[in-house]
C-alpha cells in the first residue's frame, strides 16, 4: 500500500512572499504614493498556491506551520536575526497568518520558530511520505526529503541523518548572515567542508574557533543557532533540548 503523502509546509515564507505580491502601491498625483492591500485577495493566492502544490507533488495531506512570538534562539542570543529588527514587514503579513491558523489549522509551539516544528514533523516515526516544501537551505540539516518551490526542476530532495548531522556541522563553521550567526570569520560552506572533510569533527570545529582568539561557548552557541530541532528535542513544558556535541556524536 502506498504511504500517505504529507506536505509540511513553512507558512512564514509563504505569508511574507505572497504578501509582498499583494502590495499594490497607489500614485495619487503630486507626488503622492500610498500602499494597498487585498486581503481578500492574498487569501485567495494562498489558496491557490497550497492548490497547486498539492497537485504538482501528488500529495494527500498538508500541515502548515509558524513561528511563535517568542524564539528560543533570541534568548539565547539576541544577536540572532537581529539584523531585520527595523525592516517592515509586507502588510497583510500578520493578517494571513492569523487566517492561516484558523482556515488552515496552521501550528504554532510556544518559543519555536516554523523550522523546528517542521523539523519535529519530519523526523518523528511515522509510515508517512513527507514532504519539505520550503526555500530555507536550513533544512538540509534535517534528515528529510525536501521540496523547493522556488527550484522546482530540482524535484524531491533527500539527506540521510549523517548528512544532515554533517551540514550541521558546515553551518556550525560557516555560519548564516542572513540569521545573524557568523561562524567563524573568513570561512565559508566551501572551505568548512574542505576543512572537514565529510566528517562531524567536534575538536575541528573548536581548532579554527581557537585560531581566530574564539572560545568553545562561542562555537558551541553557533551550533545551536543553526541547529534545527528533531523530534525528542521539545517539549512545550520543558522547552528545548538544548543542543551538545556529545547528544549528536556520542
Amino acid at each position: 500500500m502506498k504511504a500517505k503523502r504529507v506536505l509540511l509546509i513553512d507558512g512564514d515564507i509563504v505569508a511574507f512572499k505572497i504578501s509582498i505580491v499583494a502590495e499594490k502601491p497607489i500614485h495619487w498625483g503630486d507626488d503622492v504614493w500610498t500602499m494597498h492591500v487585498d486581503v481578500a485577495e492574498a487569501r485567495g493566492l494562498t489558496e491557490a498556491y497550497i492548490h497547486d502544490l498539492m497537485a504538482d507533488l501528488k500529495a494527500d495531506e498538508y500541515r502548515i506551520a509558524l513561528s511563535d512570538m517568542t524564539n528560543f534562539r533570541k534568548l539565547l542570543n539576541p544577536d540572532y536575526k537581529s539584523n531585520r529588527k527595523g525592516k517592515r514587514k509586507p502588510m497583510c503579513y500578520p493578517e494571513l497568518k492569523l487566517w492561516m491558523r484558523v482556515q488552515h489549522g496552521a501550528a504554532i509551539l510556544p518559543t519555536l520558530e516554523a523550522d523546528d516544528v517542521i523539523g519535529i514533523w519530519a523526523t518523528e516515526e511515522t509510515t508517512e511520505d513527507r514532504i519539505i516544501v520550503s526555500i530555507d537551505k536550513d533544512f538540509q540539516t534535517i534528515p528529510s526529503r525536501r521540496y523547493n518551490p522556488d527550484k522546482p526542476e530540482l524535484g524531491i530532495e533527500s539527506s540521510t541523518k549523517e548528512e544532515a548531522d554533517y551540514f550541521h556541522f558546515i553551518q556550525t563553521l560557516a555560519g548564516d548572515s542572513t540569521d545573524g550567526y557568523s561562524g567563524v570569520p573568513r570561512i565559508g560552506v566551501k572551505t568548512a567542508d574542505k576543512i572537514l572533510k565529510g566528517k562531524c569533527d567536534w575538536d575541528k570545529v573548536l581548532e579554527c574557533y581557537g585560531e581566530y582568539g574564539m572560545t568553545e561557548e562561542d562555537a558551541l552557541m553557533n551550533a545551536r543557532m543553526a541547529r534545527i530541532l528533531r523530534f525528542g528535542e521539545y517539549r512545550v513544558r520543558k522547552g528545548v533540548d538544548l543542543w551538545t556535541p556529545e547528544k549528536s556524536l556520542g
